[in-house]
């Protein structure tokens, strides 16, 4: 006997994952006003970031918006 398609049982693969998006205020009025300190400045907010997102084994897809999919490891140590 055919087995019916319509009748297949379909499985869904689910994750838990964090997503993270960082905006540093007033980064136009900074770079206006110090464009050398803001650069280091955002260069800094970028190490800090690549090195929680990589602690979680995440992936960071520009400097503000991140992946990870160990999001019930990767929220408290986001936070310091």
């Amino acid at each position: 006997m055919k087995e019916d398609p319509s009748s297949a049982v379909h499985t869904e693969t689910r994750r838990l994952a964090a997503i993270m998006f960082t905006d540093i205020v007033g980064f136009s009025r900074q770079m206006g006003s110090n464009e050398a300190r803001t650069l280091r400045l955002l260069d800094t907010h970028n190490q800090i970031i690549h090195k929680a997102v990589n602690e979680y084994h995440g992936n960071n897809h520009s400097g503000s918006l991140s992946y990870s999919p160990a999001a019930q490891h990767s929220g408290p140590s986001t936070q310091d």
